[in-house]
């Protein structure tokens, strides 16, 4: 009798535990790299890295400001990185050249903001663009650092202006 209750035991936590993970705060990333993008890179693989690494960002924004009733989902829909690429012939691989304002990072997305029920809070399709960016001071060390630091900090602007307040 005992031996045929603990299954029916495991099954109720288990269907808990994945009911609970579905309210879960945090921030749920979908996106297409088999989709072209305006610039995101040449091939899948390249695309497939720099959007997980925005989606990984976008998660640790959740992480961190997102209050724990609250479950954003968000689809990258389009990416242009910063600067316009410019084939070299004395280095291997590309150059990514940034010209001037009209040359900042540029995210399509739409996202929806929900609560712990699963009620939308917010929803909407942007696409972000800060002509301050890049900034001359940020392109100092153009050769090291994150090359994706101008679009990271674009989500972290949008963000901080969608989301900021919830925390």
């Amino acid at each position: 009798m005992q031996q045929a209750f603990l299954p029916i035991v495991a099954a109720a936590l288990l269907a808990c535990t994945l009911h609970a993970g579905a309210n879960a705060a945090g921030v749920e990333v979908r996106y297409d790299a088999s989709k072209i993008h305006s610039d995101a890179g040449d091939t899948a693989a390249q695309r497939e890295r720099r959007l997980e690494a925005l989606a990984e960002h976008l998660r640790t924004l959740g992480e961190r400001r997102l209050p724990a009733d609250r479950r954003l989902e968000v689809e990258l829909i389009d990416l242009d990185l910063t600067g316009t690429v410019r084939p070299t012939h004395r280095l291997p691989g590309e150059v990514r050249v940034v010209t001037g304002r009209a040359d900042g990072p540029h995210i399509e997305l739409a996202y929806t903001l929900r609560d712990a029920g699963g009620a939308t809070l917010a929803s909407g399709r942007e696409t972000l663009y800060d002509a301050g960016l890049p900034r001359l001071g940020e392109l100092r060390d153009a050769g090291g650092g994150d090359p994706l630091r101008h679009e990271k900090t674009l989500l972290d602007h949008w963000f901080e202006a969608r989301f900021g307040g919830e925390h």
